[in-house]
């Protein structure tokens, strides 16, 4: 991940990584320490060299040293996993978010040893076909994002005092982030039938199916034909998932997958503007139920 400009996610700051932030850290060690420079300087350079340029997450503990590493990981961990909605995970079926803590990113690889008569060579290489470049965020995307749904979400995770609804939509789009860190185009679908189900139904004996589907398209489409294709696209949707045997997916179901997936993220742009008028989530499911009777 790359980021022209630093910017908040909940508790943390997504910062570049900058050569005047690395220089500072060697003006900071050798005004303090006079041994082991020669080693400070190289291992300082090698940071310059491997991470200059990229985004940091920045998360500011006080405690033991253990424990703030361990608390500094579960807080990156979210940012990069909320940020990865707006990745190309979120809208592209067989592509997926590579944007995660360095040496976390999961990208899967082989390694091959080939023979052919006297000559042997080596090969690793990539098994995932997807982009594997840096994430680049500019300005304006950034300034965007902030908003729109990820500023919403942050407010709701320093907010001491969120309520039942704002905590059931924080706990639906980290569930719906699953999706974006995926190339398999029906694990993103579970992920994201598992999210809209946490905060779309009532209770475990509703009809799933048709419930998710009426749902969702009431909220978030305004015209009868716009909800009725919504509601056509779900129908597909679970019929892939049930069909699915992990290969072999045509074009045309990537494509209905694809629409699903735009239409589930207008979804959670909408739900996201809606944060602070609902205090519970049966006040939210209520007033969506209002609105399917007085249609």
């Amino acid at each position: 991940l790359e980021v022209e400009l630093p910017f908040s996610i909940g508790h943390t700051e997504i910062r570049p990584i900058s050569a005047a932030m690395i220089d500072s850290w060697k003006n900071k060690y050798f005004m303090v320490n006079n041994e082991n420079q020669e080693h400070a300087l190289n291992f300082l350079n090698k940071i310059h060299e491997k991470f200059q340029g990229y985004a940091a997450a920045v998360i500011s503990l006080e405690a033991e040293s253990e424990r703030v590493f361990q608390r500094g990981i579960e807080e990156a961990e979210i940012a990069t996993s909320i940020l990865g909605i707006y990745s190309i995970g979120s809208f592209s079926p067989v592509n997926k978010c590579t944007s995660k803590i360095k040496g976390a990113e999961l990208i899967p690889s082989a390694a091959a040893i080939f023979e052919n008569g006297e000559d042997i060579f080596f090969s690793n290489r990539y098994l995932y076909q997807g982009p594997l470049g840096p994430w680049r965020l500019n300005k304006m995307e950034i300034e965007n994002m902030q908003k729109h749904l990820l500023g919403k979400i942050s407010s709701i995770q320093t907010n001491k005092n969120a309520n039942s609804f704002q905590l059931a939509v924080l706990n639906s789009m980290m569930l719906y982030s699953k999706s974006a860190f995926t190339s398999n185009p029906v694990e993103k679908i579970v992920y994201i039938l598992s999210s809209l189900e946490s905060i779309l139904l009532k209770d475990k004996n509703e009809f799933i199916q048709q419930n998710l589907a009426e749902r969702i398209a009431i909220f978030s489409a305004d015209t009868l034909e716009r909800r009725k294709e919504i509601i056509l696209n779900f129908k597909d949707i679970y019929g892939i998932r049930s069909n699915y045997l992990h290969h072999g997916q045509s074009n045309t179901e990537i494509e209905k997958i694809k629409k699903f997936m735009l239409n589930v993220f207008a979804f959670y742009l909408t739900l996201a503007s809606h944060i602070e008028i609902f205090t519970t989530q049966q006040d939210f499911l209520t007033a969506i139920e209002d609105k399917k009777l007085s249609n």
